[in-house]
């Protein structure tokens, strides 16, 4: 009875779209964040697992390998105040602070901790040049507000 009922769930899981999630996956995403509720489960499409929940009022996503190896976890950052000061002295000393800057996010890996930003200086020009002159860049700070990586957005 029991294994019926299984194959019952995973039929309706796959009837609804959704992916099979490994169960060493899952149990990876639960030992690592014990406290908190999965709300949203992906396949992506590099073949790993990536899945959304809320935790400290925060919206994250982790990401896990097929194997169940935590690779990171990006925290959303709703608005520059929760920047730290090194990271918003960054971007007002590089000429980005005056920019229009989106999805910004804190990005924990196994080795490193940094800041993820995208910007846009479209406000830099007039309406007759936005199209030719703009330019979008996702910028990586690590925790000190040293820029680390700087990627021309297509």
């Amino acid at each position: 009875m029991k294994s019926l009922i299984l194959v019952f769930n995973a039929a309706l899981l796959f009837a609804a779209g959704k992916p099979a999630i490994p169960v060493n996956v899952m149990n990876a995403f639960s030992s690592r964040y014990p406290k908190v509720t999965a709300e949203k489960w992906a396949k992506n499409d590099d073949g790993n697992y990536s899945v959304t929940f809320m935790k400290d009022k925060k919206r994250e996503v982790a990401f896990f390998s097929a194997k169940g190896d935590w690779m990171k976890t990006d925290t959303k950052i709703n608005s520059l105040k929760e920047l730290p000061a090194q990271v918003k002295e960054s971007l007002k000393n590089r000429g980005f602070l005056g920019d229009y800057i989106s999805n910004m996010k804190n990005r924990e890996t196994p080795k490193s901790e940094m800041y993820v930003l995208d910007v846009n200086d479209a406000n830099r020009w007039d309406a007759d040049h936005v199209e030719i002159f703009a330019r979008s860049y996702r910028l990586y700070f690590d925790r000190n507000g040293d820029l680390i990586n700087k990627k021309l957005l297509d």
